[in-house]
């Protein structure tokens, strides 16, 4: 499962991390798109217990 503070509150603009380096560092390390929805998606469900997704 992948998450993020955003928008990183209680941290200073000049040390709030690249979200966008990050989320394109999950898809090089998840390059496969059914990986990814299983770390976005599926394990979030199955963890929180949210209704599934259509």
């Amino acid at each position: 499962m992948w998450g993020s503070d955003w928008p990183h509150p209680g941290l200073p603009n000049n040390n709030k991390p690249d979200d966008a380096l990050l989320f394109d560092l999950l898809n090089a390390w998840a390059p496969d798109e059914a990986t990814r929805n299983r770390i976005l998606v599926s394990n979030p469900e199955a963890l929180y217990g949210f209704a599934k997704s259509a």
